[in-house]
Order: structure tokens, then C-alpha cells, then sequence
């Protein structure tokens, strides 16, 4: 693990326009790293940013026990929040598994709601019903892609939880447009101009600006879902930008040649290459 390298990529962030840093989370290969090395990330991330903006510490576990030591590591090195994920081995009680370790901390704690990785989605009454319980849950982070249930969150949680985008370009604009008020990203780890310039577009009301975008993009949404898991693509970008992060850990594998040149010739066109 490359923590210069990881401080390098925090000020970059942030210098190119990251409202908020989020470490730990699937592009930060959480399911890959020990205990020992989330920890080393959460406090390397905190201090390089030194309050320039807000960090929020991925503390997932299946194990409850062991999400609040990550948890309450995040808070007592500086982190703003913590995002969690549901238990991704035995469900159990997911309520009680976000009431513990929201009881464990004082900062605020955001539910990672991710069918894809958990098996299951959380409902948006549940959602209601533990923000309610707890106090400081105060966003979600939706990667559901149901614009129907995510509008249902919106609506329960309005002036209680933000709910947040958490599948980046591709859904951002809708996201905007039922009401949410921010999104995730990626893709800014090696093109942070367009997620960067799309929000600035959606929370001044131009949907026609962020949809022209949003179809500039297409090519690279059609690549990434085509050669994923995504963080093998967001790897690639960073190495062919020269802002290397190194291979992905296994399971995951490099893309091949070929699809380095394919995306070679996406990132081109895009005005990301010299």
C-alpha cells in the first residue's frame, strides 16, 4: 500500500474540486485491505486533508463489533463521518447492526444501501426507521439504480437524512431531479473536470447542460459496465492519465491489452490524454 501516493491523490482531489473525500469505500478496494491498512488510509486521508474538506471514513464489516472499533478509530483521528454497509455475510439484524455502531460514535454515520454488494436492498421505511432511532444517521448513500425507491427515500427522509447519488455520472442527473443533492464519483480520480462540472450544472438547475455531459460520457458508462467491476476501469484511467494507483488487489484482475487500448481510445476522445 502506497500511502504518499494515497495523500497525492487526496490534494488532487481537492484542488480539482472534491466538495467531500470519501476513503474506504469500494473504489478504495475496502474488501481488500486489513483492518490495519483502513486504518492507515482513514488517518492518512484525514490528515492530508487537514480540514480543507470534509472526510468520511469507510468503516464497513460483516462483523458489527468490528466496524465500531473502525468506527470509532474514524472519529477519534479526525474523520467527519463514517459510511457503512450493510452486513455482507449473514444479514442478521441490519437495524440493530446501524443502531450500534451509530450509538458507538458522535459523528454522523451514512447508510451504504448496495444491492449489488449485500444482496438485498434497504427499504426506504427502514431507511426512515433508523434515522429516526439513531440521531446521526445523516445521508444515504443509494446505489439501489431504483429511481422509484430512491424518490420514496428522498420524499421520508426530506429534512432528516440527505440521500446522495452513489452510482456517479450515470444516474446523477436523475438523482438531481427527484431531489437529491449530491453525488458520488470515481471517474474524478482520473477525470475529475466532468463529475465536477456536471454537479455544478445540476445544483444550478441546467439539466440540459448535465445531459449533454452525461451523453459525452456514454462511451466510458457503456466501458465500465461492460469490463468491471468498476474500480479495475477506474485503475486503468489512472494509470493511462499517469496518475498510477497500482493494479487492483485479487480477486480482481488488470485489465488485458486490449481493453487498455479500447479505453485508451474513450479517455482520447474525451480531451484526457496529451
Amino acid at each position: 500500500m502506497d500511502l504518499e501516493r494515497l495523500r497525492e491523490n487526496v490534494s488532487y482531489l481537492i484542488e480539482k474540486g472534491a466538495d467531500v473525500l470519501v476513503v474506504n469505500g469500494s473504489c478504495g478496494e475496502c474488501y481488500a485491505l486489513t483492518l490495519e491498512e483502513q486504518k492507515q488510509v482513514i488517518k492518512a486521508a484525514v490528515d492530508e486533508a487537514n480540514g480543507r474538506v470534509p472526510v468520511v471514513a469507510g468503516t464497513s464489516h460483516s462483523g458489527t463489533d468490528i466496524a465500531i472499533e473502525l468506527s470509532r478509530y474514524a472519529e477519534d483521528v479526525g474523520a467527519d463521518g463514517v459510511q457503512v454497509i450493510p452486513p455482507y455475510y449473514y444479514a442478521g439484524d441490519v437495524v440493530e447492526h446501524y443502531l450500534a455502531i451509530s450509538k458507538s460514535v458522535d459523528i454522523g454515520v451514512v447508510v451504504y444501501n448496495n444491492p449489488e454488494v449485500v444482496g438485498f436492498a434497504l427499504e426506504p421505511e427502514t431507511l426512515l426507521g433508523m434515522v429516526e432511532e439513531a440521531g446521526n444517521i445523516v445521508g444515504v448513500k443509494d446505489c439501489t439504480e431504483d429511481l422509484v425507491m430512491a424518490a420514496d427515500a428522498v420524499r421520508l427522509l426530506r429534512g432528516k437524512a440527505e440521500v446522495v447519488c452513489g452510482t456517479g455520472e450515470a444516474l446523477a442527473p436523475f438523482f438531481y431531479l427527484i431531489g437529491a443533492r449530491g453525488t458520488y464519483t470515481s471517474i474524478v480520480n482520473f477525470a475529475p473536470r466532468f463529475p465536477v462540472e456536471m454537479v455544478r450544472m445540476l445544483e444550478k438547475g441546467d439539466y440540459a447542460g448535465a445531459m449533454e455531459l452525461h451523453a459525452k460520457l456514454a462511451p466510458l458508462f457503456r466501458f465500465i459496465r461492460e469490463h468491471g467491476p468498476f474500480v479495475r476501469v477506474i485503475k486503468a484511467g489512472m494509470e493511462l492519465v499517469g496518475r498510477s494507483a497500482g493494479a487492483p488487489r485479487l480477486p480482481l484482475t488488470p485489465l488485458n491489452e486490449g481493453e487498455m487500448e479500447e479505453l485508451k481510445g474513450i479517455l482520447g476522445e474525451l480531451g484526457l490524454l496529451e
